[in-house]
């Protein structure tokens, strides 16, 4: 079960955030697209390897 829980809960949380992001550019449609993409990968490369790790862990167990 906590599998699960975890899984879901992660998807939900990437959901939200990539929801947040799109309401963002749609509210402030003037803002430099680089900037915004720079960002989005540096939020995601210190996000993603330690999620992967902890899936991975958790579906090993």
């Amino acid at each position: 079960m906590n599998q699960k829980v975890m899984i879901i809960t992660m998807v939900c949380l990437l959901i939200s955030w990539a929801l947040q992001v799109l309401l963002h550019k749609l509210i402030n449609p003037r803002v430099i697209k680089n900037d915004s993409v720079s960002s989005l990968e540096q939020k995601m490369k210190s996000v993603k390897p330690e999620d992967i790790e902890k899936i991975k862990k958790m579906m090993g167990q």
